[in-house]
């Protein structure tokens, strides 16, 4: 019912976080769904962490928890 969608930059770390309050993922989908493993793969193509977290616990809403870092080149955007 309910999603919380985060961006923040820190140390030169871009961090994308969306978490829900659903029931989890079918073991289809975590296995071999397109998206997931299509948004891993950019992910990693640009020197990124990607991860994936169900049912994590002390966060507000305990569905599901995707996390992304990425390098930022605050330097490079500051300049443009």
């Amino acid at each position: 019912k309910h999603v919380v969608i985060a961006l923040t930059e820190l140390d030169g770390t871009l961090c994308l976080r969306i978490q829900d309050d659903g029931v989890g993922m079918p073991e289809k989908i975590k296995s071999g769904g397109i998206g997931l493993v299509s948004m891993r793969e950019r992910v990693h193509s640009l020197s990124g962490q990607f991860r994936l977290v169900e049912a994590y616990p002390g966060l507000p809403l305990a569905g599901v928890l995707i996390e992304v870092r990425l390098p930022f080149p605050a330097e490079q955007v500051a300049q443009t």
